[in-house]
């Protein structure tokens, strides 16, 4: 069996570094445990020493050892910290006392990397690589490597391109003496770039690629390729853009051809300005005609019907004489639509979801139909998820924001004026909704019921134009479940806090008795559901 490994631990820590050290070493024998031990006692390089051996007698020595030197090994490197942190302070100011610009930084970058030092990119700033080229600089000259610049070692790293300097800053001070305006820079680049140079765009601004190229063009007339112009070259540029002069007569015809161009000119401006206007008015009648009550309104062949409906306020909720209520529908409360906005003239059909789905909408779900048929009857078997990617897709498709109602818009829609239990008035029949008619309501009378859902369009709209708003399917709104209205919104906003996991439904099914399809009445169910009951109607927020 082997013996069981001698653990040594070194650590040592300031407020700059901070480095661990780790040794297991595992001795099969006695005699190479004690001399693990005699090593471990005689470290000198940290502040905490500790050699955990299993063996009682070699332990207590090496931890009595390690004591001794804790101490005298903690003060001497504070002191090297604090002398080299000092020493470190004293060159960063030394530097900074010397002045240098950016190109002064920037030629010294150049002169290091010319020697074989890597100070990193010249762009004048003196990072991390460029100061460890710096002590590199100074170690191979024999010099302390502090990585900062003295007065001496400046001047000798800037002694290595002094005519390159001198060129370059008289070069500048030459150009700027010339007093060259926005326009002559882009003529002068707009002149190399015939000459078949490549300035960069023509904006009047030298950048590199500019100073490149005036630098090729300068080699090319066998000049000093310095980048920067001088009073003759700025002028020889200039040059090409100087009109010659002209016969009076050529001059005369020429006039006369630039007036026609310029009146041409004119002429195309105000007949663009002319249409911008015409459109603009075009577009502001479609949206004051957009929001009439009783428009009605198609973004694309496939999309929804929406009919306009007016701004207004109603009394939500219903009266607790109300044959039918639940504690839910109230308390009653006023409720105001500031704006017109459009709402689907028949709940969301098959044919119109399928659409989606062909243009790689809708996530790709297919509904089940049921074997009822599909085409003009409304989608069912879709979940408070799917009727928002629906009207998401749509928002992508024409641009207009598409949405499910709110709760309050809902019932506003469904009353469309009414105060009764139903828009048809205080009973109802299978002759004006599909639903459980085996069962009736107030004075009505019992009839067929049909137990699947009917064409959209199969019984007459209410006052505001919309078709089956009780009965066939129950609808999704866009609003979280509460179990009454105490705290609701008063306008016309989704209530988005409360039982969030839990969404609204509204107007009652095929399948359903006649006080749910009321009105007031409210329906949750979980935002994944998929029902044969339930399916959507959309809105369209309008613009101003």
């Amino acid at each position: 069996m082997r013996s069981p490994p001698i653990f040594v631990g070194l650590r040592f820590v300031n407020p700059t570094y901070s480095i661990s050290i780790t040794a297991i070493c595992a001795y099969p024998e006695p005699p190479r445990q004690k001399r693990a031990a005699h090593w471990c006692s005689r470290i000198r390089c940290g502040i905490v020493a500790l050699c955990d051996v299993y063996y009682p007698e070699i332990k207590t020595q090496a931890l009595e050892e390690a004591k001794v030197m804790r101490v005298g090994v903690s003060v001497i490197l504070l002191l090297v910290l604090i002398v080299s942190g000092a020493q470190a302070e004293d060159g960063a100011a030394l530097e900074s006392a010397l002045g240098l610009t950016r190109a002064d930084r920037r030629l010294i970058q150049s002169s290091l990397a010319a020697q074989g030092f890597d100070p990193g990119p010249a762009d004048g700033v003196f990072g991390r690589r460029t100061r460890a080229a710096i002590s590199q600089w100074q170690a191979a000259r024999g010099e302390e490597p502090t990585g900062y610049l003295n007065a001496e070692a400046a001047e000798s790293l800037l002694g290595r391109a002094p005519q390159a300097r001198d060129a370059t800053m008289t070069g500048e001070s030459i150009e700027t003496g010339l007093g060259l305006t926005r326009a002559n820079r882009r003529q002068i680049q707009s002149s190399l770039a015939a000459q078949g140079f490549d300035p960069g765009p023509a904006d009047g601004v030298f950048g590199r690629r500019t100073r490149t190229a005036i630098g090729q063009w300068q080699a090319a007339r066998g000049e000093e390729p310095t980048g920067y112009l001088t009073a003759e070259t700025a002028k020889s540029l200039l040059a090409p853009a100087t009109k010659p002069e002209r016969e009076p007569e050529e001059t005369a015809a020429l006039d006369v051809s630039e007036q026609q161009r310029q009146a041409e000119a004119e002429a195309e401006r105000e007949r663009q300005r002319q249409q911008r206007e015409a459109e603009a008015q075009a577009g502001a009648e479609r949206q004051r005609r957009e929001r009439q009550p009783g428009v009605r309104l198609r973004d694309c062949e496939t999309c929804p019907e929406l009919v306009v409906v007016p701004s207004g306020s109603f009394m939500m909720g219903s009266p607790e004489s109300e044959w039918g209520r639940f504690h839910n529908e109230g308390p009653q409360r006023r409720v105001t639509i500031t704006e017109p906005f459009a709402v689907g003239v028949y709940e969301v059909t098959f044919g119109e979801w399928d659409a989606c789905v062909k243009a790689s909408g809708c996530n790709g779900y297919q509904p089940h139909g049921e074997g009822w048929g599909r085409g003009g009857r409304p989608v069912i078997n879709v979940s408070w998820e799917d009727a928002r990617a629906y009207v998401n897709w749509l928002s992508r498709r024409t641009g207009n924001r598409y949405r499910l109602l709110s709760e309050s818009e809902w019932e506003y829609v469904a009353r469309a004026g009414t105060m009764e239990p139903f828009h048809t008035g205080a009973t109802i029949s299978a002759d004006q909704a599909n639903y459980d008619s085996s069962y009736t309501y107030g004075s009505g009378q019992k009839g067929r019921y049909r137990g699947r859902t009917v064409q959209v369009g199969t019984f007459s709209p209410n006052a505001f134009g919309l078709h089956e708003v009780h009965g066939n399917v129950w609808e999704w709104t866009q609003d979280c479940w509460n179990e009454d209205y105490t705290g609701a919104p008063t306008d016309s906003r989704p209530w988005e806090t409360g039982e969030c996991e839990q969404r609204v439904l509204r107007g009652g099914s095929w399948g359903d008795v006649p006080w749910l399809l009321r009105s007031a009445d409210r329906g949750k169910n979980e935002p994944g559901i998929r029902d044969p009951r339930i399916g959507f109607r959309i809105a369209r927020t309008l613009s101003p």
